[in-house]
């Protein structure tokens, strides 16, 4: 029996940094190092936003959710001790693809909350404004999706869902946002989309971000 004793939570969904295995794309331009570190300072950063916009009176939950837990981690340390203090819980995804992760996050999720939101972590520029037009979306529709220029998606979020709606979706490439839209509408759900918004994947992403950013995050 659901039970939703809480309004919105936000899932920041983010890889454990491995030397390698995190911003592949852009690594090809900047090396396997220096990739690695835009990862942390790209999670960082985005937990930092969600953060911020949850002290500016946004009524909301956070959950940081990885790929994998390992028993060492000082690369992490910094992220986990601020969790910690933040009450952020940090969960380990499920799933032998990004679709069957998110799916079970939101689907376990909606079990205690009446609405998930979840948001990657290469989407530096969210904001406080973005996740209060996404959960005003979901007070009127089944699901939200916030489009990316590159033709996925830097959110999604659902008030009710349905699991097929990631039913052969090929994840990293530029039909993800339409696939998930026939999804949605073969499956007789309801969506709301937000304004097209930008991730960090490959280096003119990077050197956009840069632009706009003062200095590197810190970690």
């Amino acid at each position: 029996m659901k039970t939703n004793v809480k309004n919105l939570l936000v899932i920041q969904f983010a890889k454990w940094p491995v030397l390698g295995n995190v911003k592949t794309r852009l690594a090809h331009s900047i090396g396997d190092e220096k990739a690695l570190q835009v990862h942390m300072e790209l999670m960082n950063e985005v937990l930092n936003k969600l953060i911020s916009a949850r002290l500016e009176g946004g009524d909301f939950d956070i959950e940081l959710w990885l790929n994998e837990i390992p028993e060492k981690r000082n690369e992490m340390t910094a992220i986990l001790e601020k969790t910690s203090e933040e009450l952020i819980s940090c969960k380990e995804q499920k799933g032998s693809n990004l679709g069957d992760k998110m799916a079970d996050a939101i689907i376990s999720s909606l079990q205690t909350y009446s609405k998930v939101i979840v948001v990657g972590s290469d989407c530096p520029n969210i904001s406080a404004k973005t996740l209060i037009k996404a959960s005003e979306a979901l007070n009127k529709s089944d699901i939200v999706l916030g489009p990316a220029e590159d033709g996925g998606y830097v959110l999604i979020g659902a008030s009710n869902f349905n699991s097929e709606i990631f039913n052969d979706v090929v994840w990293g490439k530029g039909e993800v946002f339409d696939k998930t839209i026939k999804n949605i509408l073969a499956l007789n759900l309801s969506y709301s989309s937000l304004e097209e918004s930008w991730d960090v994947d490959d280096l003119a992403d990077y050197e956009r971000w840069c632009k706009l950013k003062p200095n590197s995050a810190q970690f």
